[in-house]
């Protein structure tokens, strides 16, 4: 049963299968190139940039500057949400090849490679890139360390001119999956790397290149299954514009971590506007939700006899879109 306080409704409940909203929620990271470059949690942009090496153009739906075409790499940095550790991680996003790649070209990678020697060996690396020379494909490597070893992967011949949709889900335990257009197309053993950290530190995460563009790209640090991914690929285009949260919304989160499943959150400012509360555990499943009418300073929620571990916080108003992790011991 609901409870229920002035101006604030609790309710807690489970779900069986995350809806499509739930699923984007649940990602780490988000860049939807809605006129923006901006990863949407955390405000990250490209670290170089000049206004020559991108275009924002329609979307696979024809929705205007919904997508970006690229005349270079997008180097975003090495934020926390490229960081895959030692955990499953899914990359999904659209593509389009917009002419000839010749050589190796990045769509979406951390690489570091030793540049001392002669062959440009690799050390780690995870992601996909095309090339135009071998096979007309895209191609996927995971390398987690130096130590360990290459697991290589193909997308077959992408033609020009069609958005595709691409989504790796690196299962640690198990199998690295390639999806094209909502479909498995080829799983490979890794699960003999599941020791290795896959944070690829010493590279930044590079997001296209010449001749290539790019739309709704996301990154869930777990294992998305298949019909995720399909659900993915039928969805509308992403429309998430509101990045993060602006300083006037300061807020804190304690106790955090929690051992009774109690949290309370406190924020700087008081606002004549409604706001949202969401939790979801790590495998996308809406755990709680808290609606409040007035905003008001503190806002405390009661996860119902969780679980022990990680969850997400989502706070939405409509000014701004946060994100946190909180955990229950």
């Amino acid at each position: 049963m609901p409870y229920e306080t002035p101006n604030l409704i609790i309710l807690l409940f489970s779900l069986t299968a995350p809806s499509f909203a739930q699923i984007i929620y649940t990602a780490s990271a988000v860049i939807p190139f809605d006129s923006s470059l901006l990863e949407i949690y955390s405000g990250t942009a490209p670290t170089t940039l000049s206004p020559s090496s991108f275009t924002f153009i329609e979307d696979r739906n024809g929705n205007p500057n919904s997508a970006v075409q690229l005349n270079a790499i997008l180097d975003y940095g090495n934020p926390a949400f490229s960081k895959m550790d030692s955990s499953d991680f899914t990359i999904a996003f659209w593509f389009r090849k917009d002419g000839s790649l010749w050589a190796e070209k990045s769509i979406l990678q951390k690489k570091n490679v030793d540049m001392t020697d002669p062959n440009n060996v690799i050390y780690e690396q995870y992601g996909i890139f095309y090339n135009d020379w071998v096979g007309h494909s895209a191609q996927i490597r995971f390398k987690p360390s130096n130590d360990s070893a290459e697991v290589s992967s193909a997308l077959g011949l992408i033609e020009d001119s069609v958005w595709r949709h691409f989504a790796i889900v690196f299962d640690r335990s198990d199998s690295m999956h390639a999806y094209l257009d909502g479909q498995l197309y080829q799983s490979k053993y890794i699960g003999n790397t599941v020791q290795y950290e896959a944070n690829i530190d010493g590279a930044t995460l590079e997001v296209g290149n010449g001749n290539i563009s790019l739309d709704d790209i996301y990154l869930f640090k777990y294992a998305l299954d298949a019909s995720e991914i399909e659900e993915l690929f039928n969805s509308e285009s992403a429309s998430i514009t509101i990045p993060y949260c602006p300083s006037y919304y300061e807020f804190g989160i304690y106790p955090n971590p929690s051992t009774t499943g109690v949290f309370n959150i406190t924020f700087q400012n008081e606002f004549d506007e409604s706001v949202q509360i969401q939790v979801y555990d790590m495998l996308g499943k809406e755990v709680g939700i808290v609606r409040s009418q007035n905003h008001p300073n503190i806002i405390e929620f009661r996860l119902g006899d969780p679980a022990a571990g990680n969850y997400q916080l989502h706070i939405e108003s409509d000014e701004y879109r946060i994100v946190e992790m909180i955990l229950v011991n």
